[in-house]
């Protein structure tokens, strides 16, 4: 009895999380999200020239690092509706987002750049350690949503709260 419990809870876990997906927005960048990235990179300086910021690896993450410091210094750190997740125009007109937030808009910007993107979420508990199982069951579990970018050397994690990149000493 206890092993058709368990079954039937990681059945149910696993298509609420599919659910979740399947309603959650999208990370393509739509013909209103250019308008609204093509307007932020004016009003930042930044040039999209894509020949010239693939050019080499440096190119790349001196782009990666223009666009993030531009985010982070642009978009504070406050709650949007939930409704707007990913929406462009939104961010644009309240300059206001959270990781998840912010982890939409540079993976935007990355794709109208050319970058392969890949979405990440984080877990940790509130105890500062990794959670086991059980804890995703349970409440207090935490979470932080980040991406990554390929670049010439491999997929490299940017952070979306911090001006920090998956880079090592070594430019690895």
């Amino acid at each position: 009895m206890k092993k058709k419990i368990t079954r039937f809870f990681a059945w149910l876990f696993l298509a609420l999380f599919l659910l979740f997906f399947l309603f959650n927005s999208s990370v393509n960048v739509t013909s209103e999200d250019k308008k609204y990235l093509l307007a932020f990179l004016k009003e930042w300086k930044i040039e999209l020239a894509k020949d010239q910021i693939h050019q080499s690896l440096e190119n790349e993450i001196a782009y990666i690092s223009k666009l993030q410091d531009s985010v982070l210094n642009t978009v504070c750190h406050n709650m949007v509706p939930f409704d707007s997740a990913g929406n462009v125009r939104c961010y644009f007109n309240g300059r206001k987002g959270l990781c998840f937030d912010r982890a939409f808009l540079l993976e935007k910007f990355c794709q109208l750049a050319g970058f392969r993107i890949r979405h990440l979420y984080v877990y940790y508990n509130g105890r500062g350690q990794m959670p086991t199982k059980g804890d995703f069951f349970s409440v207090g579990l935490s979470s932080h949503a980040m991406f990554e970018v390929e670049t010439k050397e491999g997929w490299m994690a940017v952070g979306t709260n911090s001006n920090w990149i998956g880079l090592s000493d070594k430019g690895k």
